[in-house]
Protein backbone atom coordinates (compact mmCIF):
# COMPACT_ATOMS: atom_id res chain seq x y z
CA UNK A 1 0.00 0.00 0.00
CA UNK A 2 3.14 2.31 -0.06
CA UNK A 3 4.61 1.49 -3.19
CA UNK A 4 5.01 4.48 -4.89
CA UNK A 5 3.59 2.72 -8.35
CA UNK A 6 0.67 1.66 -6.81
CA UNK A 7 -0.14 4.52 -5.14
CA UNK A 8 0.32 5.85 -9.09
CA UNK A 9 -2.47 3.38 -9.96
CA UNK A 10 -4.74 4.16 -7.67
CA UNK A 11 -4.40 7.85 -8.18
CA UNK A 12 -5.17 7.15 -11.68
CA UNK A 13 -8.10 5.21 -11.51
CA UNK A 14 -9.69 7.30 -8.69
CA UNK A 15 -9.15 10.40 -11.84
CA UNK A 16 -11.03 8.28 -13.72
CA UNK A 17 -13.35 7.69 -11.41
CA UNK A 18 -13.58 11.30 -10.76
CA UNK A 19 -13.64 12.33 -14.32
CA UNK A 20 -16.93 9.93 -15.13
CA UNK A 21 -18.55 12.33 -11.80
CA UNK A 22 -18.50 10.16 -8.90
CA UNK A 23 -16.58 10.88 -5.49
CA UNK A 24 -13.62 8.46 -4.41
CA UNK A 25 -13.05 7.20 -1.04
CA UNK A 26 -9.79 8.70 0.86
CA UNK A 27 -7.10 6.10 0.03
CA UNK A 28 -6.32 5.13 3.32
CA UNK A 29 -10.00 3.73 2.95
CA UNK A 30 -9.12 1.70 -0.37
CA UNK A 31 -10.36 4.70 -2.59
CA UNK A 32 -12.47 3.77 -5.53
CA UNK A 33 -16.36 5.31 -5.81
CA UNK A 34 -17.71 6.93 -2.28
CA UNK A 35 -20.90 5.04 -2.60
CA UNK A 36 -24.16 6.81 -1.14
CA UNK A 37 -26.73 5.04 0.58
CA UNK A 38 -29.73 6.75 -0.72
CA UNK A 39 -28.62 5.02 -4.11
CA UNK A 40 -30.89 2.61 -6.27
CA UNK A 41 -29.78 -0.47 -7.44
CA UNK A 42 -28.90 1.08 -11.01
CA UNK A 43 -27.36 3.87 -9.39
CA UNK A 44 -24.76 1.13 -7.78
CA UNK A 45 -24.85 -0.84 -10.68
CA UNK A 46 -23.50 2.24 -12.77
CA UNK A 47 -20.70 3.10 -10.38
CA UNK A 48 -19.75 -0.45 -10.04
CA UNK A 49 -19.54 -0.37 -14.09
CA UNK A 50 -17.74 2.72 -13.64
CA UNK A 51 -15.07 1.62 -11.84
CA UNK A 52 -14.41 -1.56 -14.03
CA UNK A 53 -14.51 0.30 -17.11
CA UNK A 54 -11.97 2.61 -15.35
CA UNK A 55 -10.07 -0.50 -14.33
CA UNK A 56 -10.19 -2.16 -17.47
CA UNK A 57 -9.17 0.65 -20.14
CA UNK A 58 -6.17 0.98 -17.57
CA UNK A 59 -4.83 -2.37 -17.44
CA UNK A 60 -5.48 -1.86 -13.60
CA UNK A 61 -5.73 -5.60 -12.76
CA UNK A 62 -2.59 -6.98 -14.57
CA UNK A 63 -0.13 -3.42 -13.47
CA UNK A 64 -1.07 -4.85 -9.32
CA UNK A 65 -0.79 -8.09 -10.25
CA UNK A 66 2.83 -7.22 -11.56
CA UNK A 67 3.41 -5.11 -8.76
CA UNK A 68 2.68 -7.81 -6.29
CA UNK A 69 4.62 -10.25 -8.36
CA UNK A 70 7.71 -8.38 -7.82
CA UNK A 71 7.39 -8.28 -3.95
CA UNK A 72 7.28 -12.27 -4.26
CA UNK A 73 10.25 -12.15 -6.42
CA UNK A 74 11.81 -10.05 -4.10
CA UNK A 75 11.18 -12.47 -1.45
CA UNK A 76 12.11 -15.90 -2.87
CA UNK A 77 15.32 -14.33 -3.69
CA UNK A 78 15.76 -13.67 -0.19
CA UNK A 79 14.68 -16.75 0.93
CA UNK A 80 15.68 -19.32 -1.75
CA UNK A 81 17.77 -21.82 0.43
CA UNK A 82 14.91 -22.27 2.70
CA UNK A 83 12.36 -22.75 0.49
CA UNK A 84 14.06 -25.10 -1.71
CA UNK A 85 14.89 -26.74 1.57
CA UNK A 86 10.74 -26.76 2.31
CA UNK A 87 10.17 -28.55 -1.37
CA UNK A 88 12.69 -30.76 -0.18
CA UNK A 89 11.29 -31.79 2.67
CA UNK A 90 7.33 -31.38 1.06
CA UNK A 91 8.78 -33.88 -1.55
CA UNK A 92 9.90 -36.36 0.83
CA UNK A 93 6.72 -36.89 2.54
CA UNK A 94 4.83 -37.22 -0.70
CA UNK A 95 7.57 -40.27 -1.70
CA UNK A 96 6.54 -41.72 1.80
CA UNK A 97 3.17 -41.94 1.74
CA UNK A 98 2.97 -43.12 -1.76
CA UNK A 99 5.04 -45.82 -0.46
CA UNK A 100 2.45 -47.01 2.45
CA UNK A 101 0.15 -46.36 -0.14
CA UNK A 102 1.87 -48.49 -2.41
CA UNK A 103 2.55 -51.21 0.53
CA UNK A 104 -1.14 -51.29 1.35
CA UNK A 105 -1.98 -52.08 -2.12
CA UNK A 106 -3.92 -48.71 -2.11
CA UNK A 107 -1.99 -47.35 -5.54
Amino acid sequence: MTNPAYLTLMSQWDACIQLAGYTVEAPADGGGTHWEDSWTDEQLLQANITEAKCADDMNYTQQVGDIFAAYQVDYIKQHEAELVAIKQQADAAVAKAKQILIDAGVM
